[in-house]
């Protein structure tokens, strides 16, 4: 079924222990919350509107204060806009995020899990472009999506994780232009990153959920990464799936967060190491897959006060990067066009450009 297709139904509550009944290594979207209604009703409506209808859904609240959560998820029902399968497991007790996730692990199964967390928004085709991801190899334990706040995986700035998107763009806006623009390299990635990871069913039963050990939360999708890792799966960046994540939610004190980087550290002596590398590395395919992300942000104000004409698309003719220049509409003062080399270019590669380009208009070509 295609998104946003009208078959309403009714919500179904489900008791921890319980199933969804899902089929084997189909999708289901779960989305843990623990108050924040403001966050949660952005966060699911993005959501019924951009998934397919048919994909269940299953809200995992850790004993939310108060009955905000349950009376929005019920005002929907109300309105026939909950989709067939749709469920809802409430915790009796706040558990935390590690010990919530475990449970909705074992509800979801036999499907893959895709862990959205309640302070994210999604756009059109999100699902499907982060399951194929998800399933570009055969060894793939999971697939992390581009965001606004997500460490490695933030955009427009590398490594630069920032609350809310840049002025005068819109997540749908940058969505579809993300995923019309991407190199599609599934680039390898050393862990899942939380705020939206499709987790494929065959890695939670290698290695079995998120260790207790690291509730409440924090560091749990490091340490489950890694035990994955360890048994030869391999982890992804879905970069042409851009997820708007408001960073609202936190985990505790400091020293909660610091005790579970130190736990981090002992278990796998390599792993910050590894991360540093990638955050430094100049090259490679995560960094191929990062760099042309400025344009899908900052294209349309950038060609609307320069009158340049749209990046040039290297995919159809250049090498890997993109955007790589674009020529001004109106010729300077001795009649000539002016070329604008795009900064994502290496110099090496600005120097051949500039031969060919150079080499072509001495041929009058």
């Amino acid at each position: 079924m295609t998104a946003g297709a009208s078959s309403s139904g009714r919500l179904q509550y489900i008791a921890p222990g319980e199933s969804i009944e899902a089929l084997r290594e189909e999708p289901v979207v779960v989305i843990p919350v623990f108050g924040a209604r403001d966050y949660f009703e952005r966060c699911l409506e993005s959501v019924l509107r951009h998934t397919p209808s048919d994909v269940p859904i299953l809200i995992a609240d850790d004993a939310s204060p108060g009955p905000e959560i349950k009376e929005f998820v019920r005002e929907l029902e109300r309105k026939g806009a909950l989709p067939p399968r749709f469920f809802y497991l409430r915790q009796p007790k706040n558990l935390g995020f590690v010990l919530n996730m475990n449970t909705a692990f074992a509800a979801a199964a036999p499907g893959d899990v895709v862990i959205l967390n309640s302070d994210c928004e999604v756009g059109a085709e999100w699902l499907e472009r982060l399951r194929d991801a998800a399933y570009v190899d055969t060894n793939i334990a999971t697939a992390s999506t581009l965001t606004n706040h997500g460490t490695i995986l933030s955009v427009p700035e590398r490594n630069t994780p920032q609350p809310a998107l840049p002025a005068h763009t819109t997540l749908d806006e940058i969505a579809a232009n993300l995923a019309r623009s991407s190199p599609r390299l599934r680039p390898r990635i050393p862990t899942a990153i939380g705020h939206c990871t499709y987790v494929r069913r065959l890695a939670l039963e290698l290695v079995g959920g998120f260790d207790k050990v690291f509730s409440p939360g924090y560091g749990e999708e490091v340490d489950f990464s890694q035990r994955c890792a360890l048994r030869g799966l391999s982890h992804v960046a879905a970069d042409d799936v851009f997820v708007l994540h408001s960073g609202g939610e936190s985990f505790g004190p400091n020293y909660v967060k610091d005790g579970h980087e130190r736990l981090i550290a002992r278990r796998y002596p390599y792993y910050h190491f590894y991360v540093r590398s990638q955050e430094e590395r100049q090259t490679g395919p995560l960094v191929r897959a990062l760099e042309p992300r400025d344009d899908p942000f900052r294209a349309r104000a950038e060609h609307a006060a320069t009158g340049t004409a749209e990046p040039y698309d290297a995919r159809r003719g250049c090498g890997q990067s993109r955007a790589l220049l674009a020529a001004s509409p109106a010729s300077n003062h001795d009649g000539h066009r002016p070329l604008h080399l795009h900064p994502s270019l290496g110099p090496g590669a600005r120097r051949r450009l500039r031969r060919g380009v150079f080499a072509r208009l001495r041929r009058g070509g």
